[in-house]
């Protein structure tokens, strides 16, 4: 298997997509929180 580096702007190009990609996956995880929170709390209600 053959390295492949990549150039600096490449790198940040990569680490900048990941972070978007990470920053997603955090709101998707704390809207399925807030969801999961918001249906507790009506069961609860009643």
């Amino acid at each position: 298997m053959q390295s492949v580096e990549m150039t600096q702007a490449e790198r940040a190009e990569f680490y900048r997509r990941r972070r978007g990609r990470n920053v997603a996956v955090m709101l998707a995880l704390l809207g399925l929180t807030a969801l999961f929170f918001a249906i507790t709390v009506v069961q609860v209600g009643r």
